[in-house]
Formats: C-alpha cells, sequence, structure tokens
C-alpha cells in the first residue's frame, strides 16, 4: 500500500520540481581601465554620477586589484541588490562607458572605462608586495 502511495504521488511531485525556475546566481562584474588614483570610494562616486540608477551602489560590493598591465586598476562588482543599470548590460558583451569629471586642478577630464562578466582575460585577484618574479 505505500508503495502504491508513493508511486501515485511521485509523478505530481515531479511535475512540481520542475516548474520551479531555479533561483539565478549573482553575477560578478569587472570594471576594468581604473586610473590607479581611484579608490574604491572615488569609483562608486563617479559610477552614481555617471547613472542615476546606480545611486545605490555599495563600496563594499567592490574589490579594487592593480589590473595586470600595473597601469590601471580593475574592480569586482558583486551585487547584492540587482541594480538597474546592470540588468541593461548584455552579460555576453563588453560595455565601455565615458567617465567625464574634473581633476583636483579643475580640468576636465575623461576616463574610458570597461564592464563585462565574461572574463576571458586575466583578472588578478591580489594585490602584491614587493618584486614579484615569475619564472
Amino acid at each position: 500500500m505505500l508503495s502504491l502511495l508513493i508511486t501515485y504521488l511521485a509523478p505530481g511531485f515531479a511535475q512540481d520540481q520542475k516548474a520551479k525556475p531555479l533561483p539565478k546566481r549573482p553575477i560578478c562584474w569587472r570594471i576594468g581601465v581604473i586610473p590607479l588614483e581611484w579608490s574604491r570610494d572615488d569609483l562608486v562616486r563617479h559610477l552614481q554620477a555617471f547613472d542615476e540608477s546606480l545611486q545605490k551602489l555599495e563600496g563594499h560590493w567592490l574589490s579594487l586589484f592593480p589590473a595586470y598591465s600595473g597601469n590601471t586598476q580593475t574592480a569586482l562588482l558583486n551585487l547584492e541588490l540587482p541594480l538597474q543599470y546592470f540588468q541593461n548590460l548584455n552579460s555576453d558583451e563588453t560595455t565601455a562607458i565615458t567617465i567625464r569629471h574634473l581633476s583636483k586642478e579643475g580640468e576636465k577630464i575623461e576616463v574610458d572605462l570597461s564592464i563585462d562578466c565574461h572574463f576571458h582575460g586575466l583578472t588578478p585577484v591580489n594585490t602584491p608586495t614587493g618584486d614579484n618574479i615569475i619564472e
């Protein structure tokens, strides 16, 4: 009798399980070509000024590292909230944005950043100290 009950309930249970969509994993975005002199707070401030939907962006969602070339920095952004700006991006493409701001001396500056999440290149996730030589 018990096996009959399990057989009777199992098809419906399996259908219910298939009907539920799997939760989406959070996406980690890579932001590249960040000037060396920018701090994490600077990056957040410039992104918030770039697009109004990024006002809820929080600095602790970003990790900032030297780029492999050493001339710029790379940030990894793990979103804890879905922000409209990133929802509109195509995750299979690299997006270029231009940040316009004034330098400390009052000069107009344009900084071109790249945003992607497909990680086909080298992305360091550490800040090395000293002379590190790879042999």
